[in-house]
């Protein structure tokens, strides 16, 4: 749907950069026109349509999108997120083979959405999730066989996040869009209560959205001022994971979260819920803490049970990076969309 600096997007950068461009030429086509990470796909050589579609029911309005199919002749094409993937169906008329995907367990979709995309399932010729939480929702709320949907986690270049050895001088950092679907109110409620029970912490929030001047004012009327700082929207994170002893994130519901990722690449421990796919990246005891969405003193507790074992944080650390590298490297995401890729064109 367009070129932000979310997950979805990012994972998409990071897919254009490493896919074999002796088998595969990526043409990228977004909804919307601009944004951060455009120029990324330039860079890399990627021709780039834009539609510039306007908001609401125009979202649904794909005929600019039949001139680009006409043009290109895909082979495939590859939707990502719902109404990319809406979209991505008319490729049928050119003779293209459909992959959808969805990255979220989205529980506040639209209905009318939802029914589309229920009717229009049959065209596609696979269906992709970036999570087992994922592909259960769509089973779930789709009616979809489970055989018809692969999970391809999503992944990190460890490389690219290297644990730091400079000194730690941030406490915690989340990196998350502000949006109440984050939990950013239940996070920083739950830094309000570590602060009451007599914890001095550094906080880092990461992050823009929606819901920013919200947030600003629940920091100050909680008295955090000193204690939270709203960094707004970065393309790099990795210098604040850097700075970071811990990492926290309090969504209500994630698909494959790669702020975790990264934050686990970065040789971070992390706290986090038990949302969608997050509960098949953190182990707890052993790279870090879960607790339940929308309990902002669970939440709390395990931040303070956390912060006050500065060697436990290490060894969390590190057996995180360990699970990125073993499982979770962008390396084998690449190599699964490729395969996916050559046997719907065998």
């Amino acid at each position: 749907p367009c070129l932000g600096v979310g997950g979805a997007e990012r994972a998409l950068v990071r897919l254009l950069a490493r896919l074999d461009r002796g088998r595969f030429e990526p043409v990228v086509c977004a909804l919307t026109g601009g944004g951060p990470l455009r120029r990324d796909v330039l860079d890399l050589g990627v021709r780039l349509h834009e539609l510039t579609v306007a908001p609401g029911l125009a979202n649904l309005q794909a005929l600019s999108l039949l001139p680009i199919l006409r043009a290109e002749r895909p082979a495939v094409v590859h939707g990502r997120l719902i109404l990319a993937n809406l979209w991505a169906r008319w490729g049928r008329l050119v003779g293209a083979k459909i992959v959808t995907e969805e990255r979220g367990q989205e529980v506040d979709r639209p209905g009318l959405i939802t029914r589309l995309n229920r009717v229009t399932l049959t065209l596609d010729h696979a269906i992709v999730a970036n999570s087992r939480a994922v592909a259960d929702a769509i089973v779930a709320r789709d009616g979809v066989s489970r055989p018809r949907v692969r999970v391809i986690y999503g992944g990190v270049d460890p490389d690219a996040f290297a644990p730091s050895l400079r000194d730690r001088d941030i406490d915690i950092v989340s990196v998350a869009r502000l949006e109440r679907c984050k939990g950013v109110f239940d996070l920083v409620d739950a830094v309000a209560r570590c602060a009451r029970g007599g914890l001095h912490l550094r906080v880092v929030l990461v992050g823009g959205g929606s819901e920013t001047e919200a947030v600003r004012a629940r920091v100050a009327a909680a008295g955090l001022r000193e204690t939270v700082t709203l960094a707004g929207e970065q393309t790099d994170v990795r210098p604040y994971l850097a700075r970071a002893r811990l990492f926290a994130l309090a969504s209500h519901e994630e698909g494959l979260p790669n702020a975790v990722m990264e934050a686990m690449a970065a040789g971070l421990p992390v706290v986090a819920t038990a949302a969608g796919g997050t509960a098949e990246l953190v182990a707890p005891g052993e790279t870090g803490l879960l607790v339940p969405p929308r309990a902002p003193d669970a939440f709390a507790n395990a931040l303070t049970d956390a912060l006050r074992n500065d060697e436990r944080l290490r060894s969390w650390g590190l057996a995180g990076r360990r699970r990125v590298e073993t499982t979770f490297s962008f390396a084998a995401t690449t190599r699964a969309y490729e395969a996916l890729y050559d046997e719907l064109l065998a």
